[in-house]
């Protein structure tokens, strides 16, 4: 059986909530909503999520500084931006807050699969770094006692 994946889907727009919770739930995602940007804090830290989406708002300038606090509170949890503002100066600036992937909408079905595939790829790297550095601890514990 497949392991079922968390996502915190934080968005207002319904037509995007019922297009990417069918998506994602194809990908064996349990997909938790949620319409406020502050209150997606609390979900986050309530819940074991393993991937965070954000319906960025362009005009609300709150976006950099979810970003940010989920990033300090989260540092390793994946963040997927969705936006209409495909500019380069936009894109450069959530990437260097820390975002994951830069969406724009609409998403698309080919899109989401290459989305889960890199989520799953950096996963399952840092998977294998976690268990090198378990294996090196115990091994320099049975060295030195």
């Amino acid at each position: 059986m497949e392991l079922v994946r968390s996502m915190l889907l934080v968005a207002e727009d319904e037509n995007l909530i019922q297009q990417v919770s069918n998506q994602f739930s194809k990908h064996n995602y349990s997909v938790v909503i949620e319409n406020s940007k502050i209150k997606s804090i609390l979900k986050m830290l309530q819940q074991n999520i393993d991937l965070i989406m954000i319906d960025i708002d362009v005009t609300v300038n709150l976006n950099l500084d979810l970003i940010d606090i989920i990033r300090r509170t989260r540092p390793r949890l994946p963040i997927v931006v969705l936006s209409s503002d495909g500019t380069i100066d936009t894109l450069r600036k959530y990437i260097q807050a820390g975002v994951f992937y830069c969406a724009l909408k609409p998403l698309d079905a080919d899109e989401i699969v290459k989305l889960l595939e890199a989520v799953s790829h950096v996963n399952k790297l840092r998977g294998k770094m976690r268990e090198s550095f378990y294996d090196h601890y115990e091994t320099k514990k049975l060295m030195y006692g």
